[in-house]
């Protein structure tokens, strides 16, 4: 992974066990966050820097050649669009959470 960029999509409960176990592996390991998000004092808190390893989530993605979708389901489904669009060739992605799905149904 030394060759790899990992950017990180959420931070919650999962978020800085993995990211900060791949920013030890990876080149360069980015945190991806929305404008305003709550998480933003505990990932400086961990290290993260503005405008150097912690980005809005479409820049990180831009950077990122692995994606790591650790956000709720209905996050996924939300951000997706602004991930996909900034995936190339070779880049991978990887979800801690895989119940989300636009045409599953719940019963009443």
């Amino acid at each position: 992974m030394k060759n790899e960029t990992v950017a990180v999509i959420g931070y919650g409960v999962q978020g800085p066990a993995q990211s900060l176990t791949c920013g030890t592996t990876a080149s360069t390991s980015s945190s991806a966050r929305h404008p305003g998000s709550s998480a933003t004092g505990p990932r400086i808190n961990d290290g993260w820097v503005p405008g150097k390893t912690l980005f809005e989530i479409e820049e990180a993605a831009e950077r990122g050649t692995i994606i790591q979708m650790l956000v709720s389901d209905a996050a996924q489904k939300a951000i997706w669009p602004e991930i996909k669009k900034h995936l190339k060739k070779g880049d991978a992605v990887y979800f801690s959470h895989g119940f989300s799905s636009s045409t599953r149904t719940r019963p009443a």
